[in-house]
């Protein structure tokens, strides 16, 4: 696990371990045996290898490995900040030398996992009680392998699938008679769903129970929020390092963003709802830092833009919509790497033209999970996650 991790870290271009530190190092070749070593310069690149390290490991075993700072003693304070389950975290210096008028200072860092259910970032493991068929849908028990939580959650059906136009179900085999569709129900606020999306199976809550979208034919939906944030450099490899912004501008319509979830969402789930995701809306200001669902409404102000209308079946929220749900927003997990500080919304922040009127820029609302607010954060921002929503036709 940890020289995995060590590699996929140096494939990102985040840390490498300098030469002249490895060969100070070597007395202390049998302890580096059992772990990884990092080489950082500053306050900023040890607190996000940190969080990089400790956000990707997993498990209730201890966890050590080597930090040498250039001019700089690693610190670990951040580790107690951002993961509130860790204990008996270690900070050990075990070497210090002068080189080339530099100061060099070598820790061996440590912790362990021992999170309570209230504040764990949950690992989860998945076990099917009750398979699916094409039209109805199973279940499954999910259970955190940190803190033991468990919890039963639905299935999505995923309907007769024929390909070969023969009538019958290539999946299934049996014979399709006339327009089948999916098991419907009516969902209400706390069902659970689990569904893919890149490539990754995620949960999905039912946080609105009679949604409808802008210019609505009257359809009520059931609106399912995801409860992780899926991190910007999902599509990563141990080689090539990929990195989801928002996009060129803050033009939901055009964005990456809405471009990732649209090819990545599984494309089999044929019951899911397209709804009107158009941004008719820009806003002006942002929520005092430290806040979170207690901030003031007063501290965003509202421009109506001309209507826009976007088809969609998964999509971001809107600021009006994290407005609604505001006691929902840092309801989630996933969000203690530096490749998922927030998420974004798909609102932008207004910016005037000559004229006073509206232009697309490079400012688009977020979810700052880290600084506790809502904001607007430039649209190449690499560190700002996805947190998908989908809708439901209620029957």
């Amino acid at each position: 696990m940890k020289r995995k991790m060590m590699k996929t870290l140096a494939a990102a271009g985040s840390f490498v371990v300098l030469a002249s530190c490895q060969a100070a190092l070597r007395p202390y070749a049998s302890e580096l045996a059992d772990g990884a070593e990092y080489a950082v310069s500053n306050g900023w690149e040890c607190r996000r290898l940190l969080m990089e390290v400790v956000s990707s490991v997993s498990g209730r075993e201890r966890h050590e490995f080597y930090v040498t700072g250039e001019d700089y003693e690693p610190d670990t304070l951040v580790i107690a900040q951002m993961f509130p389950e860790t204990i008996n975290i270690s900070n050990t210096k075990i070497l210090e030398y002068e080189e080339n008028g530099k100061r060099y200072v070598t820790c061996r860092i440590g912790f362990e996992r021992r999170p309570r259910g209230d504040i764990c970032s949950h690992q989860w493991k998945m076990e099917s009680l009750e398979g699916e068929s094409c039209l109805w849908g199973g279940k499954e028990r999910w259970s955190c392998e940190l803190c033991g939580k468990e919890q039963v959650i639905s299935t999505a059906p995923p309907g007769h699938v024929d390909e070969d136009n023969d009538t019958f179900c290539d999946r299934c085999k049996d014979k399709i008679e006339g327009v089948q569709e999916a098991e419907r129900k009516y969902w209400t606020v706390g069902e659970i769903q689990s569904r893919e999306i890149g490539g990754k199976t995620y949960k999905f809550r039912c946080v609105d129970d009679d949604y409808s979208t802008n210019h609505s034919d009257g359809q009520k939906y059931a609106l399912f929020l995801c409860e992780a944030v899926i991190r910007s450099d999902v599509d990563s490899t141990d080689s090539k390092r990929e990195i989801i912004t928002f996009g060129k501008t803050n033009n939901y319509k055009v964005s990456d963003a809405r471009k990732w979830l649209s090819e990545s969402g599984k494309t089999s789930e044929k019951d899911l709802a397209f709804v009107n995701t158009g941004v008719n809306s820009a806003f002006f200001g942002e929520t005092e830092e430290g806040t979170f669902m207690e901030f003031s409404d007063t501290e965003l102000m509202k421009q109506e833009l001309p209507v826009q209308v976007v088809m969609d079946q998964w999509f971001l929220l809107s600021l009006e919509e994290a407005l609604k749900y505001r006691d929902l927003l840092w309801e989630v997990s996933g969000g203690e790497s530096p490749y998922s500080r927030g998420y974004w919304l798909r609102t932008p922040a207004f910016m005037a033209g000559s004229s006073g009127e509206f232009i697309y820029g490079d400012w688009e609302y977020a979810v700052d999970l880290e600084r506790g607010c809502i904001c607007p954060v430039e649209v190449s921002d690499g560190g700002i996650g996805l947190r998908p929503a989908y809708c439901l036709p209620q029957m």
